[in-house]
């Protein structure tokens, strides 16, 4: 899986991921790799075999590749290769884009210390870089306290997950994960945690009255449900359960992973059913996925 991400490919990381034989003019197999040295560089080596198409020669090579690759992290390990691992697996895992996304800041913070080596890097680095975002954020006002908590949780999360994979030291991920969060005191100048409001009810009847019938729509059975926007958003009538005189709306949620027992049941009632039903009638696609689509609208 390749990582597209050049601002930490651009580092060589622990190498041979995928090492392949080329030929050479006498005819024998040859292997180029790179590898780290103990001093954290990485050095191009060369690696001969027998004759090329021998198998013997291809039994030999799988066993050398083999030995390579059982081979322990060491501390001249760069943080780089350990950020690339940790993206794939967060593809790999992860499907909601927020989740993605998320884990895409945080490599992208980690950046300007990518070429060190893991023997390098301390918990006094990310230290340093959120002392950093703190002083961007008193000078913008983009990023709350709890928002730099996080972001300092996540790395440590990063390093936890390192650790059980024996991609790096226990040592490290320790002392990164027992740095202590922001505080009032201990940061003042930043805002705290977002108090979010609901809107006046006659403001939401003004903006149903004022809005085309696609959003006219979303906004009523939102008022009606008070589900979570994405829930509205995304609904489609594969998801909802149209027995009985209340309907049963089932939306993705993040804890459907868990498994049965977990779902979460959104209820609509004879109002929202109607708002549905009077929507559903003038659709120009009734056929979408999606019941409120913004091309639609």
């Amino acid at each position: 899986m390749t990582v597209n991400n050049k601002a930490i490919n651009q580092w060589a990381v622990r190498q041979p991921f995928n090492p392949k034989l080329s030929v050479k003019p006498n005819g024998k197999a040859v292997c180029y790799y790179r590898v780290w040295n103990a001093e954290g560089q990485d050095k191009q080596r060369k690696k001969t075999f027998g004759l090329n198409g021998d198998p013997q020669t291809l039994a030999d090579f799988e066993t050398w590749r083999d030995s390579l690759s059982s081979r322990p992290r060491t501390a001249a390990d760069s943080l780089a290769g350990l950020l690339v691992e940790w993206i794939k697996y967060c593809r790999e895992t992860y499907t909601d884009n927020r989740e993605l996304n998320f884990c895409d800041v945080v490599a992208r913070l980690l950046k300007p210390y990518a070429g060190l080596s893991l023997g390098e890097f301390r918990s006094s680095h990310v230290v340093d870089l959120r002392g950093k975002l703190v002083t961007q954020a008193q000078a913008s006002g983009d990023r709350s306290r709890p928002y730099i908590n996080k972001l300092v949780n996540a790395i440590g999360d990063l390093f936890q997950w390192a650790a059980e994979r024996n991609l790096c030291g226990d040592v490290l991920a320790h002392t990164i994960g027992n740095i202590k969060p922001l505080t009032h005191k201990t940061a003042p100048g930043l805002r705290g945690k977002k108090v979010v409001v609901a809107c006046q009810s006659e403001d939401v009847a003004a903006a149903i009255n004022a809005a085309n019938p696609t959003i006219a729509a979303l906004l009523t059975v939102h008022r009606l449900t008070g589900m979570r926007p994405g829930e509205v958003a995304t609904m489609s009538w594969d998801a909802i359960d149209t027995d009985g005189d209340v309907w049963k709306y089932t939306p993705k949620n993040k804890n459907g992973w868990r498994g049965e027992g977990f779902d979460r049941i959104v209820y609509l009632g004879a109002r929202a059913q109607d708002a549905l039903h009077n929507y559903q009638a003038i659709r120009p696609n009734p056929k979408g996925e999606y019941i409120f689509s913004p091309r639609e609208a």
